[in-house]
């Protein structure tokens, strides 16, 4: 769509509303026209605004969203509240546009519950045009559904996601706006990329970048969108570009609404190369940064990336603190209880939380992951299935799972080899080799009930004699209970065995 040049104009107006230096009159001008400049007219609009004074941008809650200082706005003590974009329906604003505004306020301030909420309602909305209303080319529908899209992505919720970007895509299609298409492109190859179609991302975001260079509006999250989802396709492949990828992604404290997926990518990739420690960095960095709450696609992902890391790290006790203080456990961090599960060696455990997890639940990583974990779990009960071995075999047959390989001990892949044909070996272990495999987790010693015993009075008494008294048996049999206890967790002195207890989950509950 083209910049109106006529007096009369969105663009014209606002520049004779500049001109008379009056901020009332700035910013109502730019209130009353926000659409058209912020589609046709971005650096004119921001140039027009961000002098005004606070006191004006208080009084114009849609200026609010659109000033290059909105982040700061929604970060700050007085959070921007959508209730004050009401205002915008008594005055004849489109019941639609309204409804985008406070959708995307919603999101500012970290409340995705309540954008959801909007996102429904516009949905609703939308559904009451005329099915055959063609949009004219200054239309904001693509808008409102790419919107829309972006707020059950960022809910976690990707495959209605996609059915919006999807719509967007279509709708500018029609009315031939390249930006329209990009937007929804480039976010589309994000959420198939976080889903784990690798495949699907790809061609999405090819699609994406073969446009022209979007415009102002819209260049800033059209091009942060299509660098994390090139970020996540290169961790999933575990291609060599990956470090670089990574390296080009937006800083961790990002008020983009993509920070929650570059904090995915960054710590995916931390973990994939073994540097858990870096991985958790990363989740705090992000969450700190941000306003997480329980029920959204960054709560779940740093949930279950905590897990992961700390599991990583030996630090079971730490991975069991990071699941119990998830208030929703959501699909990521249930299949990290499985693997956590797997670390204390508990395969009856893990498989309750596996068939608990339904089929429809699964994206396409989460599933191949579960898979991978399923050969963990049998791997301890004994031996792989040929037909779990096989599956096995046909995940390592696609790229887009080879980060998923990196989770699994290597002595999980030797038993897999172990059940596959012979003509089936050699392209399975040429498919994953040189992947980073995992370290078998430290097995987790089986106590007797008197060594649980003498583990307990371990904490509370620091030499034999008053352990002897609290137990009421003599010192050398306690000496006898420890050397058994000490030889079980690896430990030659008090400190080292309740720090190896501690590491293997073996302490009692609150220690």
């Amino acid at each position: 769509m083209k910049v109106e040049q006529d007096s009369g104009g969105p663009s014209e107006l606002l520049a004779e509303a500049v001109r008379s230096g009056d901020p009332e009159r700035i910013a109502a001008v730019a209130t009353q026209h926000i659409w058209p400049l912020f589609n046709t007219a971005h650096a004119a609009l921001l140039a027009a605004i961000s002098p005004l004074p606070g006191a004006t941008i208080g009084r114009y809650p849609v200026l609010q969203l659109v000033h290059p200082l909105a982040p700061v706005f929604a970060r700050s003590t007085r959070p921007f509240t959508v209730h004050a974009l009401n205002r915008y329906r008594r005055a004849g604003y489109e019941e639609s546009l309204v409804l985008t505004m406070q959708m995307i306020g919603s999101r500012m301030s970290g409340d995705i519950g309540t954008a959801l909420g909007y996102a429904h309602q516009l949905v609703a909305r939308l559904r009451t045009e005329g099915p055959f209303d063609v949009p004219a080319a200054d239309d904001p529908s693509w808008f409102f559904r790419h919107q829309i899209g972006t707020t059950h992505l960022m809910a976690g919720q990707t495959v209605a996601a996609l059915r919006e970007f999807g719509t967007a895509r279509q709708i500018g299609e029609v009315i031939g706006s390249a930006d329209a298409v990009r937007s929804a492109a480039g976010r589309a190859a994000l959420t198939h990329a976080v889903r784990g179609a690798v495949d699907d991302a790809q061609r999405a975001l090819d699609t994406a970048t073969a446009l022209p260079h979007p415009g102002p509006a819209y260049a800033d999250a059209a091009l942060g969108t299509e660098r994390t989802a090139a970020a996540l396709i290169d961790i999933a492949r575990m291609r060599p570009e990956r470090d670089r990828s990574v390296a080009l992604l937006e800083a961790l404290d990002t008020a983009d609404v993509v920070w929650p997926f570059v904090m995915y990518a960054r710590a995916s990739h931390a973990l994939a190369d073994g540097r858990a420690g870096d991985a958790l960095d990363a989740i705090a960095m992000s969450t700190v940064s941000h306003d997480v709450r329980a029920g959204t696609f960054a709560s779940d992902a740093a949930s279950a990336l905590r897990i992961t890391a700390h599991l990583a790290l030996g630090e079971v006790n730490a991975a069991r603190r990071a699941l119990e203080t998830a208030t929703v456990h959501g699909t990521l961090t249930r299949v990290a209880e499985i693997r956590l599960a797997l670390h204390e060696a508990d395969p009856i455990r893990a498989h309750a939380r596996q068939v608990a997890l339904t089929a429809a639940e699964l994206s396409p990583a989460q599933w191949a992951e579960v898979t991978l974990l399923a050969a963990w779990r049998e791997s301890l009960a004994g031996e792989v299935s040929d037909e779990l071995a096989h599956r096995t075999a046909d995940l390592a047959a696609s790229p887009g799972n080879r980060r998923a390989f990196t989770g699994v001990p290597a002595t999980v892949i030797d038993a897999v080899l172990d059940r596959l044909p012979e003509s089936a070996r050699a392209s399975f272990t040429a498919r994953i080799d040189g992947l980073p495999l995992g370290a078998p987790p430290t097995p987790r010693p089986r106590l007797t009930p008197r060594e649980y015993q003498v583990l307990r009075a371990l904490i509370d008494h620091d030499n034999r004699a008053d352990m002897a008294a609290a137990l009421g048996v003599s010192t050398n049999t306690v000496k006898t209970q420890l050397r058994s206890l000490y030889r079980k967790l690896g430990a030659t002195s008090k400190n080292e065995a309740l720090t190896s207890a501690a590491r293997l989950a073996l302490l009692p509950s609150g220690r």
